[in-house]
């Protein structure tokens, strides 16, 4: 009974992780990774939302203004492999949350979606509640630069990686503390933590897995190892 509940758990949780949406935009003949994000399904046929941080369009390092082809890695409802692929710009299929300010050192309402086009697939991934943390664990699961290396054509989420950690409440998010240290100390920090920009955090309570907020940015020193700030569900 035991090992059922813990496979039935399992399986819960990576209905969520396929949800995971690795961010790349054409530069030259290169597919740069610049974060992760969240497939968000509103309605039946109706156009998708990737929610990310707002400030992984500034590393995109790219004029907005003009069209950019974008790709979207995630998976559907049986884990298999899907890629979105679309030709976006500010304004129109890009949007930014109004209380954002890219020169803000705090980075508030760190939030941004992509909208993206109804997929066939898409029918039958689970829908996504958002709502304030309530409970003191969340997990979630990125794309980070350092693993980045490992991306195949035929496999494309291979450098996924899982946070686990608990958060600490403040008014406009939450420092969100990992379980685990980081891997190699020697290395700064932030280099560390690129790509796991936008990354959605979820807690799972009676009411089922819920999505409470987006990696931000590093919070702390450098000595403060796995500390993270992430937007709360407020913002999103």
């Amino acid at each position: 009974m035991e090992i059922q509940k813990f496979m039935d758990s399992t399986m819960e949780w990576d209905e969520f992780k396929n949800l995971s949406v690795r961010i790349a935009v054409e530069t030259g003949t290169k597919k740069n990774l610049v974060g992760t994000g969240v497939l968000y399904r509103r309605g039946f046929e109706e156009p998708a939302l990737i929610l990310t941080a707002a400030h992984v369009l500034d590393d995109a390092k790219e004029n907005l203004e003009q069209e950019k082809q974008y790709y979207f890695d995630c998976a559907d409802s049986e884990g298999k492999d899907r890629r979105i692929v679309c030709s976006l710009k500010m304004g129109e299929k890009i949007l930014i949350h109004p209380g954002y300010d890219k020169n803000s050192k705090d980075k508030e309402n760190d939030v941004a979606a992509f909208v993206v086009p109804w997929e066939e697939w898409m029918k039958d991934l689970p829908a996504v509640l958002i709502g304030l943390g309530r409970e003191e664990e969340q997990r979630g699961w990125g794309f980070p630069e350092r693993m980045d290396k490992e991306y195949r054509n035929d496999e494309r989420r291979t450098g996924i990686k899982r946070l686990n950690g608990i958060r600490d409440d403040y008014d406009n998010g939450f420092r969100y503390t990992l379980e685990h240290s980081l891997p190699n100390l020697t290395k700064p920090r932030e280099s560390m933590m690129g790509g796991f920009s936008g990354t959605g955090l979820f807690e799972k309570s009676s009411i089922g897995i819920r999505l409470v907020g987006l990696v931000s940015r590093a919070a702390g020193s450098e000595t403060a190892g796995g500390e993270l700030m992430a937007v709360g569900a407020m913002a999103i």
